[in-house]
C-alpha cells in the first residue's frame, strides 16, 4: 500500500473522529467540556490559560467546534471565528479524503495536491495568529 493511501486513510479517520467528538460533547457553564452520559468534565487544556490567565492563540477552538456541531453558530464565531470556519473545513474533508483515499487505491492523483493542503495549512496559520492578536488588542 503506498504512503498516499494511508496519509488520505489517516486524515479522513481523523476529521471523521473531530467531528464525531464535536458532536458528542458538551459545553456546561461557558467553558467546561463534559463527556455526556458519563457526567465527566474534561480538564483545561490550555496551560496558558490556567497559569498565565492569558488566552492562546487556540483558546476557544474545542468549544468553538462543539458548538458548530450543535448548531449554535453564533456562539461558536464568538468563541474563536477562525475554529468555526476550520470546523467547516473539517466536515468537508471528510468526504473529499474519501474520495482521495479510492482515488490512491486505485493509484489516481488527490483532488487537492499536497501544495494545496500545504497552502491550506498556511492560511490557517496565518488566520490564527490575526485572530489572536485582534483578540488581545480589543
Amino acid at each position: 500500500m503506498s504512503s498516499s493511501v494511508w496519509l488520505h486513510g489517516i486524515l479522513m479517520v481523523c476529521c471523521a473522529v473531530v467531528v464525531f467528538l464535536a458532536a458528542f460533547l458538551d459545553v456546561v457553564d461557558g467553558n467546561a467540556v463534559r463527556v455526556p452520559y458519563l457526567n465527566w468534565t474534561l480538564p483545561e487544556l490550555c496551560n496558558t490559560r490556567r497559569w498565565l490567565g492569558v488566552e492562546c492563540l487556540g483558546c476557544g477552538l474545542t468549544r468553538s467546534f462543539i458548538h458548530m456541531a450543535h448548531g449554535n453558530l453564533a456562539t461558536a464565531w464568538n468563541l474563536h471565528s477562525v475554529g468555526a470556519v476550520l470546523f467547516v473545513v473539517i466536515v468537508a474533508c471528510v468526504p473529499l479524503e474519501f474520495a482521495n483515499w479510492i482515488r490512491a487505491l486505485r493509484g489516481q492523483h488527490a483532488l487537492v495536491s499536497e501544495k494545496g493542503f500545504e497552502r491550506a495549512v498556511i492560511v490557517f496559520l496565518v488566520a490564527m495568529v490575526v485572530h489572536g492578536l485582534i483578540r488581545w488588542s480589543i
